[in-house]
């Protein structure tokens, strides 16, 4: 395997109640691609020079 990627699972949730929270509250968020409704989360690609970094000591 040359690369996988990594995601953060509990930023995505956290970012979901937030979302969800102002919604209900009849407040705007700030939609990555507004047209969509949608919120991008970056993700990490995680290969032999960086492989370290994650790895749990």
């Amino acid at each position: 395997m040359a690369a996988t990627i990594r995601q953060d699972p509990y930023g995505q949730g956290q970012k979901a109640v937030e979302i969800a929270t102002a919604l209900m509250n009849n407040q705007d968020f700030p939609f990555s691609a507004p047209e969509e409704r949608t919120v991008f989360f970056p993700v990490s690609v995680v290969d032999a020079t960086n492989v370290d970094q994650y790895l749990q000591k």
